[in-house]
């Protein structure tokens, strides 16, 4: 992608934000950092928590002209189960994907605030706010337990979804036999990201 496009890769946040990692603070963030670096315009992608701070960036500036959302509905998103995940998570070790998933106390007190603050949020409004080129993707084995319990099914949102998102602007895109980890691999992710971005967004549009 570096041969065409110029790439940021925020490290966010770094230091945990326990109590004030918010939707919106977020965004502010993300839009710091496009002024640090001369970003006036520029794509997004985002992958599971990365695609659901990129809608809310998407929804609070003009700026983003393209965006990409893998692993996570952009249209009825799960967000009371992330809440319920990320509390299990600050709890302790959970089993997601058939693997032990921990996350040190701060982070996961940050990512309980994130989605706290998410609660009542309706992403069907803000569908009419968004602009730019966009695109939603997931694995079709994008499925998860926790703890050994049937959690979220992202694959049958989108699919769910797909009519009324493809309506309302959206691309759809689904990864054959990928789950939720597998969708999200360097080999999958960028010639997918190629293609559209090659499609929808040209190199000299932005940063």
């Amino acid at each position: 992608l570096g041969a065409s496009y110029r790439l940021i890769f925020p490290d966010y946040p770094g230091e945990p934000k326990m109590y004030t990692l918010t939707p919106a603070a977020a965004a502010m963030d993300f839009l710091a950092i496009a002024d640090e670096v001369g970003a006036k315009d520029f794509a997004y992608y985002g992958y599971s928590i990365g695609a659901v701070t990129g809608l809310q960036l998407a929804i609070r500036t003009s700026r983003v002209n393209a965006f990409v959302a893998g692993g996570f509905p952009m249209m009825d998103g799960p967000y009371p189960e992330m809440l319920r995940l990320t509390r299990a998570m600050l709890a302790g070790p959970v089993q997601l994907f058939d693997m032990s998933v921990s996350q040190p106390p701060r982070v996961a007190r940050q990512l309980v605030t994130y989605y706290e603050a998410l609660q009542s949020f309706d992403d069907r409004a803000v569908q009419d706010g968004l602009r730019m080129p966009r695109l939603n993707w997931v694995g079709t084995e994008d499925r998860s337990k926790l703890n050994g319990e049937a959690f979220i099914d992202f694959h049958k949102i989108v699919s769910a979804n797909k009519t009324a998102m493809e309506a309302s602007g959206w691309d759809v895109t689904f990864v054959p036999g990928k789950g939720h980890v597998e969708a999200s691999a360097p080999e999958v992710v960028i010639p997918l990201l190629r293609r559209w971005l090659d499609k929808n967004w040209p190199a000299s549009s932005g940063s």
